[in-house]
């Protein structure tokens, strides 16, 4: 029997990896290397789990019994208890070794491994020193430095611990010097010369023990025994028989073999909660959060879990959605077996009824619906609206807006910038809350998806980031934008979304797969999977209580994840693996590199249940850039270079002391110094005439650009401006004819291009934030009687452009502008300037009339605009329909 009651002795989720994974025989014993693969012992095989993927190990033996991380290496026993070191090329036997048969191994904190042999004695390897002892070893705990045999409890010098009786099967020393020994199916700790019973095996068999950083572990069967400073706890483990080796990964996870599966129990504080522990049957539906714990609802009843453990209410018969009002006290609708149900409160374990008062003798069972706002918590009833206040009795507010008959498919509410959401299969109604409390809604209808076929119908509704988000069956996310409703895609890969659930920093996506959160931009911040403790089924809600717990609701049970298990790991340790110059591997340390040399990293975490979600990035000064975990950085630049590696499995908390690697490239001969100097000795003298060339040159051109604007300026432009006053003073007469009017429009377009030729001649033009800005006011004088949208980066890019790329490209934009202008008769225009890669672009859209580029070659400019683009190398796209045309020029600065 369990000679300790424990504290609580809850169910915990496990993951299982069994014959179809490759392990078909039962798991002997566990190792964790230093890249943080876990090594399985096992009667078929040997098998390495890297990430999430078991394989089998290089080697040729089949059976294996003892397996033992040594340093960087892996050791190993077989069958026939000959030992072995695992290579990558297979296994290699242990040479020079005096004994023929090991009994037990193990390795220290100095990468030694420790052998205790058929014989009874104990060795250190690798020159293989023999321990004195009192008397025949049985078992080894190297990292403890304590040897146990029939005679008792020694260290490593020989001298005696503790006198015990019978044979022990495993010893494990822990830190504060107190150990446990596990023999005859009991696990006994010995303290301060004392020896005290923990489990006695004619209860259950305890078959391995494992240390962890400040805990100790016993696998016994069906349970495991968790041993600290602070005492003794069961936790149970279901399907857990015939448990053999144990192990703490660097996560904490557990790792033990159970029959012919390999067992993973990701998070020892992960506590699952079933109908047997005191829960409803069925738990889980929907949750609230609450002081100490959850409430959840189902359709079987209401109960919940609190520091007191699992509860379950009386006479409820079942329950709907639940949500906490602005008091913090949870209420819900919920039916007393056989009876009406009816809205009510939950205060601690208590369910107290609210009597409503419905007009006429309608039906007044209810939805799934409720909402809490600022005047309580709203309830979607067949007999309508109902609120319950914090305080004074529960009212009926309003009817619905919609026939009774479709609030079966009516599960949706929600409150957003003072109005009342309610969804009924694809449709949305929503009125004012003031108007409510009036008596006097005023409802709106609009439609959520573009289909009105029932299979469409909204699984959820919720606001989140000030924008109210919807969930299809088949159309995914919607989110509501400028009143109407727009379909945003899966911001999560490989995640079946089945609901929502909103709180202040983002949204909860509900799914058959990982359960995932993300900020009002959709940006994922945490994803969780088995690997974090969540059930692989359906997760129907999830919530977070005011102690930062996550509580998930999911393959009928609810799942508590303490703060420490699912939110962001403080650190995750990087460390270098591999270094290639050219394909040849070096050490690690100060590199100097020739020019041209190509420099290649490896880099490996200790986070083998996260492997897959592991992100890395590469600091170089002041450049951060993402990277893989191989990164091949290739010929770096001449200089020095402080490589800081880092990584994260969250993508907020990076490694606080990432992996370095500082590394000097030389430069080539011709950018030395010395060659420089010598050069500059013969040049000094030529440089000073150039510069009197480049002087005079550069005074040239601006004379000559000053001259030719004040020429267009004082004479085509004065000229054109009084062409254009004559010729609209002589059509707003009644004798006016489409002749003059023509040459005043003409004028007015050679005004135009005068006065761009103008600015683009002046200082300062020669900017790209300079040239957006005379584009827009060319298109706001075009375009004042239309939409016109302009679209940038912000700020606008003070990027330096070329002299012939400013006029050129100003060409291009203004004709492709000139053309809608002319000939579209647009409603809207868009002009966009975006980056491309390390180029830019302007693009020219309008919702007007279209054209075939191929067959038009006249009258809009279009062979010209294709000429220009070419001088500068530019890309020009033009394409055209009934719904308008766009161009876009992608250029050079």
């Amino acid at each position: 029997m369990l000679l300790v009651a424990p504290a609580l002795a809850a169910e915990l989720h496990q993951e299982v990896y069994d014959a179809r994974d490759g392990v078909r025989a039962p798991v002997q014993d566990l190792a964790l290397d230093a890249r943080g693969r876990l090594w399985a012992a096992t009667g078929e095989g040997l098998l390495v789990l890297e990430g999430d993927a078991l394989r089998p190990a290089p080697v040729h033996l089949s059976a294996w019994d003892r397996v033992v991380a040594v340093g960087d290496e892996i050791w190993a026993v077989d069958a026939a208890r000959q030992p072995w070191r695992i290579t990558p090329e297979g296994a290699v036997p242990v040479a020079h070794a005096p004994f023929e048969a090991v009994r037990d191994l193990g390795a220290d904190d100095r990468g030694r491994p420790w052998v205790v042999d058929g014989a009874g004695r104990a060795w250190i390897g690798p020159d293989w020193q023999a321990l004195p002892t009192p008397g025949a070893v049985v078992c080894v705990d190297a990292m403890a430095g304590l040897l146990a045999g029939a005679g008792g409890l020694w260290r490593s010098d020989g001298s005696a611990v503790l006198a015990l009786d019978g044979a022990p099967d495993e010893v494990l020393g822990l830190p504060d010097g107190r150990a446990l020994v596990r023999d005859a199916g009991r696990v006994r700790l010995v303290e301060g010369g004392a020896v005290r019973t923990l489990v006695d095996g004619r209860a259950a068999t305890v078959r391995a023990l494992a240390r962890g950083p400040g805990v100790a572990w016993a696998a016994l069967d069906g349970v495991v025994l968790r041993v600290d400073e602070s005492g003794v706890e069961t936790l149970r483990v279901a399907g857990l028989e015939r448990a053999s080796g144990l192990l703490v990964d660097g996560d904490g996870g557990l790792w033990t073999g159970a029959a012919r599966t390999l067992v993973h129990l990701p998070a020892p504080e992960v506590y699952v909660w079933r109908p047997q522990d005191g829960l409803p049957r069925d738990p889980g539906r929907f949750l609230a959060p609450v002081d100490g714990g959850v409430v959840a609802t189902s359709w079987y009843g209401l109960g919940g879990v609190d520091a007191d453990g699992a509860w379950t209410a009386e006479g409820v018969g079942a329950a709907g959605q639940i949500c906490v009002g602005p008091d913090g006290v949870p209420s819900t609708l919920v039916a007393w077996t056989g009876e009406t149900p009816t809205p009510a409160r939950i205060v601690g374990r208590e369910v107290i009824a609210l009597d409503v008062t419905f007009p006429g003798e309608g039906p007044n069972n209810w939805a799934e619906g409720c909402v809490a706002g600022e005047d309580g918590v709203w309830h979607v009833t067949r007999g309508g609206l109902v609120l319950v206040p914090p305080e004074g009795p529960a009212r009926w507010v309003a009817p619905l807006p919609f026939p009774v008959d479709a609030l079966i498919r009516t599960k949706r509410v929600a409150i957003l910038d003072g109005e009342l959401w309610l969804t009924v299969r694809t449709e949305a109604f929503h009125a004012r809350i003031a108007d409510l409390l009036r008596g006097a809604p005023s409802w709106s209808r609009e439609a959520v998806t573009d289909s009105g076929r029932p299979d469409r119908q909204i699984l959820a509704l919720q606001p989140a980031g000030g924008t109210l988000w919807a969930l299809s069956r088949w159309e995914g996310l919607l989110r509501r934008d400028a009143g109407s409703w727009e379909r945003v895609g899966q911001p999560v890969d490989d995640l079946l979304l089945t609901g929502l659930h909103a709180e202040d920093d983002g949204l909860w996506l509900l799914g058959a797969r990982p359960l995932a959160h993300v900020d009002a931009q959709l940006r994922p911040t945490v994803t969780l999977s088995a690997w974090h403790g969540v059930p692989p089924g359906l997760v129907t809600d999830a919530v977070t209580s005011p102690d930062g717990s996550l509580w998930v609701a999911a393959d009928g049970a609810l799942v508590h994840l303490p703060p420490a298990t699912w939110q962001a790991r403080p650190d995750l340790p990087v460390r270098l693996e591999e270094i290639l110059v050219d394909d040849e591997p070096v050490a690690a340390g100060a590199l100097r590199l020739s020019p041209g040399e190509r420099l290649e990293v490896t880099l490996a975490v200790d986070a083998p249940r996260a492997s897959r979600a592991v992100r890395y990035r590469l600091r170089d000064g002041e450049r951060t850039v993402p990277s893989e975990r191989r990164v091949a950085l290739g010929a770096l630049d001449a200089g020095h270079h402080a490589l800081r590696f880092e990584a994260t499995v969250d993508g907020r908390t990076w490694s606080s002391v990432p992996a370095a690697l500082d590394v000097e490239v030389l430069a080539p001969w011709w950018r030395r110094t010395s060659t420089w100097v010598l050069a500059g000795v013969g040049l000094l003298a030529g440089f000073a005439g150039v510069a009197r060339v480049r002087e005079r040159r550069v005074r040239r051109e601006a004379e000559l650009r000053e001259r030719f604007r004040h020429d267009l300026h004082d004479t085509v432009a004065a000229t054109l401006a009084a062409m254009e006053l004559s010729a609209r003073t002589a059509a707003g007469g009644d004798r006016a004819d489409a002749a003059l009017r023509g040459l005043a429009d003409q004028s007015a377009r050679l005004r135009r291009a005068v006065v761009g030729i103008d600015w683009s001649l002046r200082d300062g033009s020669a900017r790209l934030d300079a040239l957006s800005l005379h584009l827009l006011d060319h298109a706001r004088s075009l375009f004042a009687h239309a939409d016109l949208r302009w679209s940038s980066p912000r700020p606008l890019p003070e990027v330096p452009l070329r002299l012939e790329v400013v006029r050129e490209i100003q060409l291009v934009v203004t004709q492709a502008l000139d053309n809608a202008a002319r000939h579209a008769g647009a409603k809207t225009v868009w002009l966009t300037l975006a980056p491309v890669e390390e180029r830019w672009s302007f693009t020219v859209r309008d919702d007007g009339r279209g054209f075939d580029p191929k067959t038009v070659r006249h009258g809009l400019g279009l062979d010209s605009m294709r000429a220009r683009a070419s001088r500068v190398s530019a890309g020009l796209t033009i394409v055209s329909g009934p719904s308008g045309t766009t161009v876009t020029v992608v250029f050079d600065p």
